[in-house]
């Protein structure tokens, strides 16, 4: 067997007990700073919550949110949104997009203008001519409990081999309330 000497022996005594102390320093670090969340006061004596030491962003202080409980959409702003949404999603198309510009809107309306909207498909070519249309006014010019009519104004940059040019036209959104849900009727263009 091995044999130590007396100073080799100490120096092995020694070195068990700074590795025990060492560990029972960690293990009740770690016990009692479960979570790594600790409260500070500062020289002026404010209290900061929540600060982890281990340099984490945490918010300096709570607050509770004002919540504010959003109304419900009126009908008049409702019907506005969804004449917008038609008019724009309609209106904006190319020869080459599949007609994807009808069937796009025929969720939001009523069976009559669904079975109107077939009938305007575009024939794709390969000379390339577009529409896009953007609402720049809309009001609400009539509405009861069943049906609305939505004024707007639009402002379309048309697009073909020939160039580009930009025109202004008036018309106007019909819509029938269908159930729950309000669905567009029609639209009409004023010459």
């Amino acid at each position: 067997m091995y044999m130590l000497t007396l100073r080799q022996r100490i120096f092995a005594y020694i070195g068990i007990f700074v590795g025990l102390v060492v560990v029972f320093l960690l293990a009740y670090l770690f016990i009692n700073n479960s979570g790594g969340v600790r409260d500070y006061v500062t020289e002026k004596g404010t209290k900061i919550l929540n600060i982890k030491p281990t340099g984490e962003q945490t918010p300096v202080a709570t607050t509770t949110p004002n919540v504010v409980k959003a109304d419900p959409l009126t009908p008049e702003i409702y019907t506005k949104q969804l004449s917008r949404i038609f008019v724009e999603r309609f209106s904006s198309y190319s020869n080459q997009n599949d007609n994807l510009h009808i069937s796009e809107v025929i969720p939001l309306c009523t069976e009559t203008m669904v079975a109107w909207l077939k009938t305007q498909n575009l024939t794709s070519s390969l000379d390339y001519a577009g529409v896009t249309t953007r609402v720049i006014a809309s009001n609400v010019s009539k509405i009861t409990a069943t049906s609305a009519t939505v004024e707007i104004q639009v402002q379309q940059e048309i697009e073909n081999k020939a160039g580009k040019q930009v025109v202004q036209k008036d018309g106007r959104v019909e819509l029938l309330k269908v159930g729950n849900d309000w669905k567009i009727d029609g639209l009409y263009w004023q010459k």
